[in-house]
């Protein structure tokens, strides 16, 4: 910060003036070797084989027509007429569109309700919904604006899985279905043990961020604080909530909001600490990869991902975020991670 009316500018003189700097913090770094965790033993259970032997099945099903008077089922693919009006008059429509059972989101309307009214009925059922046009579809005379959308069940298309047979064990390198299922144990033992190590790395930092003595620069903690309000407002207008309630939702969250920031703040400084100490730097190729992995998941072209990190700080956030799940794994790299069977969910936990 400077004052600029205070500085003094004489001919011939040199120009001084001050300024005020916002620094780190300053606190002791906390003991990060040598910890301990308690985690639940890695399980698998018959039921997640069976499922993944199913999902397995399901890269090879043939979509076929549903018998003659079937009614709707999960994961059937529903023929449909839709239109999307506006009082009377018809906005957008569509003829034999596929529709996947159970996502709720037709032709890029999310229409909450649609699937509990086609649930259990047959060809030539009709459900009504109201949507809500996001702001950035693709259809700009859409935008924003709020439709009836009537669907017309005209037909049903339902996966058929193949076989376990010595032809599809074949296809995919089993030499029978035990060792498919022993393969699928050990690939889901890996992504059980992995979300594990996951839990166990936020366990140890909260571990390292309890007794730790930081006096946060409050200039700072304001400045994140009026973020959040900025886009708690921003997502309460556009649910069309009053002003009014919407003062209060903010003024009333503030309190939380504020815990949660300093909390991450700490996080923050006390990851960016051990990265120093410990030499740990992000590479450009780890860069790419992050940025490939995430236009993969979005299902968006590789250079409009890059292009959109180029702009602002979005970058430099990547970069901290990839440096500090590193350094996470170097903290629970050197920690005893102890079983402890009372972890393990109960039978009906999701």
């Amino acid at each position: 910060q400077i004052d600029v009316e205070a500085i003094e500018l004489d001919r011939g003189e040199p120009m001084t003036f001050e300024f005020e700097l916002v620094t780190r913090p300053e606190f002791e770094t906390p003991t990060y070797k040598g910890l301990e965790v308690k985690v639940p033993p890695v399980l698998v259970k018959d039921e997640e084989i069976d499922n993944a032997v199913d999902n397995l099945r399901r890269r090879s099903a043939t979509l076929e027509d549903a018998p003659e008077g079937a009614k709707v089922e999960a994961d059937d693919i529903l023929i449909v007429d839709w239109e999307a009006r506006e009082g009377d008059s018809v906005e957008a429509k569509d003829t034999n569109h596929y529709y996947p059972y159970g996502r709720g989101v037709l032709a890029g309307f999310v229409a909450e309700g649609l699937d509990e009214q086609f649930e259990g009925k047959a060809a030539g059922a009709e459900a009504t919904a109201k949507v809500q046009v996001a702001v950035d579809d693709p259809r700009e005379e859409l935008r924003g604006r709020e439709l009836d959308l009537t669907v017309t069940l005209k037909d049903l298309k339902r996966y058929v899985l193949p076989e376990i047979d010595a032809a599809f064990l074949e296809k995919h390198d089993f030499d029978d279905a035990d060792e498919m299922r022993d393969d699928m144990k050990k690939s889901l033992s890996r992504q059980h043990r992995r979300y594990i190590e996951r839990g166990a790395e936020e366990k140890l930092v909260e571990q390292l961020l309890g007794d730790i003595k930081m006096d946060l620069p409050e200039q700072f903690v304001e400045q994140e604080l009026e973020g959040w309000a900025q886009r708690k407002r921003t997502e309460l207008q556009m649910a069309e909530t009053e002003e009014d309630e919407i003062a209060k939702q903010v003024d009333a969250g503030r309190g939380d909001a504020r815990d949660s920031i300093q909390d991450d703040l700490k996080r923050h400084f006390v990851l960016d600490r051990i990265a120093d100490e410990e030499g740990v730097d992000v590479t450009e190729q780890e860069l790419f990869q992050a940025i490939q992995e995430i236009a993969q998941v979005y299902n968006q072209p590789l250079e409009a991902v890059m292009g959109s990190f180029r702009d602002g700080n979005r970058l430099a956030e990547l970069k901290a975020q990839i440096r500090h799940r590193k350094v996470r794994e170097v903290i629970r790299s050197s920690a005893s991670l102890v079983e402890d069977e009372s972890l393990l969910k109960d039978e009906g936990d999701e």
